[in-house]
């Protein structure tokens, strides 16, 4: 029986980091992992920084929020504790909670809102981890991404790069062993 992909709704920190690193990535990752989304509003807040045509390339589908929930995120923002979070991140939030989505974002506090409200989350270089375990990218391509992480994106320190590397190396040899037990 064949495993159901998860349903990826991106961040907008995660589409950047991937578009100033390696824009392929995204249309490697909904072939590969399953379908990625993005919230309407998400998809603007983007479009302030990069073409609409270099955005509409990716493949990713955009997803329009319910009225509910974008009434829910201003009210969401309000809560003592959340008042760091945007109003795009509450978004973010309550879209893949409702939905059962994966949430994919480099934000800390986002992070640990999703975990605190049950949603799976991943970091954006976990796209690039699984990407790699699932065959969607060379051994040399995700470690490339890591490296140009370290050196575009100001909140990934040299621990960070450590720890994904090591990441990486562990599901190369994951993979080493699998190819020589059968």
């Amino acid at each position: 029986m064949k495993t159901r992909k998860p349903t990826l709704l991106l961040d907008t920190c995660v589409v950047s980091d991937f578009l100033n690193v390696d824009a392929e990535i995204v249309a490697l990752a909904s072939k590969f992992l399953g379908e990625l989304l993005i919230p309407r509003v998400l998809m603007e807040e983007l479009s302030r920084k990069f073409e609409f045509d270099v955005l509409d390339a990716l493949g990713l589908r955009v997803v329009d929020s319910s009225d509910e929930i974008l009434k829910e995120a201003g009210v969401l923002r309000l809560k003592k504790g959340l008042r760091s979070l945007s109003e795009n991140d509450c978004v973010c939030l309550l879209t893949a909670l409702k939905n059962k989505y994966t949430c994919v974002t480099n934000d800390r506090l986002l992070q640990k809102t999703c975990k605190e409200h049950g949603v799976q989350v991943w970091w954006g270089v976990e796209v690039v981890l699984a990407l790699y375990e699932q065959d969607g990218v060379s051994y040399e391509r995700a470690e490339n991404f890591i490296v140009r992480l370290r050196q575009t994106a100001f909140y990934v320190k040299k621990e960070h790069e450590d720890e994904y590397r090591r990441r990486l190396l562990e599901i190369k040899e994951k993979k080493t062993n699998q190819i020589s037990d059968d």
